[in-house]
C-alpha cells in the first residue's frame, strides 16, 4: 500500500481519517424561500414587456395556478398514454396490427411517445406564452398592450 502524506496519515491505523472535520466548523444552515415569489423572481426578464411594478399579486398566482394546472393535466395525460400502450403491449393485442409491415408494439414506443412528447411539450409552451401575454396586456400600465416581441405573439 502506497504511503498516504502526513496531512492525511490516520494517527492510528485501525481509525480512518476524517479529511472533512476542520471543514464542519465552516457550515452554514440554508432554508428555502418561507414566501411566494415576487413579481420580479417569477417574470425576470423586464426586457420582454413582462415586468410591470404596479401588477396584482393575486392575477400573478391566477398565473402561476395556470400554468400549473395545465403541466399536471399534461403529465396526467400522457401517462394515461403510457399506461395505455403498456396495457396493450403486455396483453399482446398490439402484436397482431402493423403499419407498413411494422408492428405496432415497435412503433408505439418507438415513434408515437417522443412524437406525443414533443407536441406536448410545443402545447405547454405556446398556451403558456398566450397566458403571459394575456396577463402583461391585463395587468400593464393603462392596460396597454405589451411591448413588442413578448413571448406569445407572433409576427
Amino acid at each position: 500500500m502506497p504511503e498516504l502524506p502526513p496531512r492525511l496519515a490516520p494517527a492510528d491505523p485501525a481509525e480512518p481519517t476524517d479529511v472533512f472535520a476542520p471543514l464542519r466548523g465552516h457550515r452554514v444552515r440554508v432554508l428555502g424561500p418561507r414566501r411566494a415569489p415576487s413579481l420580479t423572481e417569477v417574470l425576470l426578464d423586464p426586457t420582454r414587456g413582462h415586468l410591470r411594478e404596479d401588477a396584482d399579486d393575486a392575477a400573478l398566482r391566477a398565473l402561476i395556478r395556470h400554468q400549473l394546472r395545465l403541466a399536471v393535466g399534461i403529465v396526467g395525460g400522457f401517462f394515461a398514454v403510457v399506461v395505455l400502450t403498456v396495457v396493450l403491449i403486455g396483453t399482446g393485442a398490439a402484436d397482431r396490427w402493423t403499419v407498413a409491415s411494422v408492428p405496432l408494439e415497435w412503433l408505439i414506443p418507438a415513434a408515437v411517445l417522443p412524437g406525443l412528447l414533443l407536441g406536448l411539450g410545443w402545447m405547454f409552451v405556446r398556451r403558456t406564452e398566450a397566458r403571459e401575454a394575456r396577463w402583461a396586456r391585463e395587468t400593464g400600465p393603462d392596460s396597454a398592450p405589451a411591448a413588442a416581441g413578448t413571448a406569445g405573439e407572433r409576427p
